[in-house]
């Protein structure tokens, strides 16, 4: 097994919690979602005038609903924003790669389009040995240069979601080398978990995620694996996604 080499303190990055998909219409897209055998566990929303969640993703006046998926590996948020109107035709969407397994839906893998790919792959590359392992496949080249800047209620794939032990490490280690923020990492309510949200220099957003209890939400022992290719025997058949990262449209 490879050293850990990593500093003393860092903290790290587990892996892929989650990703955050934008849609118009939450209940069409649930529905669709749950026909393609992802479990819908949980939900939340807040209204306007949540100004520490503004601060934390980038926005101001947000409202939304969120609905909580469960897939095999990892989780899925669907964001309908109410608050600013959300956009279509924003650049630099996450791409999340699904396909059906007989345990539900298996996260292959989680992509960002980049302009610069070479540079994106770069800079986490440079991360890994002060957080651990890349946290998610290269990015794919060629992202348009135009498009209206992304927002986080803008439709389509709008976060990566990375679980981590260490949160305020992994996020000091982040800014320090060139991420941004909102406001730091807060427990939430109940205090079974902790969150924060960046933005790598090329404006992906993301978010650290630490578990403090089994009854978090999203904690990671219930998910069969970590998001990457589907093991030996679980049957996936080969072809398509079945929830690409981008829109659902029912």
């Amino acid at each position: 097994m490879p050293t850990d080499q990593r500093r003393p303190g860092a903290g790290r990055i587990v892996g892929v919690n989650h990703v955050g998909l934008s849609v118009m219409d939450l209940e069409a897209a649930v529905k669709t979602l749950t026909a393609q055998q992802f479990s819908h566990i949980s939900g939340f929303g807040w209204t306007t005038g949540a100004a520490e969640v503004d601060a934390a993703l980038g926005l101001e006046g947000s409202a939304a609903e969120v609905a909580v998926l469960q897939g095999a590996n990892a989780y899925l948020e669907v964001f309908a924003y109410s608050s600013p109107v959300p956009r279509d035709g924003a650049a630099g969407g996450v791409q999340a790669d699904w396909v059906d397994t007989p345990a539900g839906p298996w996260l292959r893998s989680v992509r960002w389009p980049a302009a610069d790919a070479g540079a994106v792959e770069a800079w986490w590359a440079a991360l890994t040995p002060e957080v651990g392992v890349a946290p998610v496949d290269p990015p794919t080249a060629g992202a348009p240069a135009h498009g209206l800047p992304r927002r986080m209620c803008d439709l389509g794939g709008n976060h990566v979601c990375l679980d981590v032990v260490g949160i305020d490490a992994v996020f000091a280690t982040l800014v320090a080398r060139g991420a941004t923020y909102g406001r730091p990492p807060a427990a939430m309510p109940g205090g079974l978990a902790s969150v924060g949200y960046l933005w790598d220099p090329w404006g992906h957003a993301f978010e650290l995620l630490e578990s403090h209890d089994e009854r978090a939400t999203l904690w990671r022992g219930r998910l069969g694996g970590s998001v990457g290719p589907v093991p030996p025997g679980d049957g996936a058949p080969p072809g398509g996604p079945t929830a690409a990262g981008g829109r659902v449209e029912p």
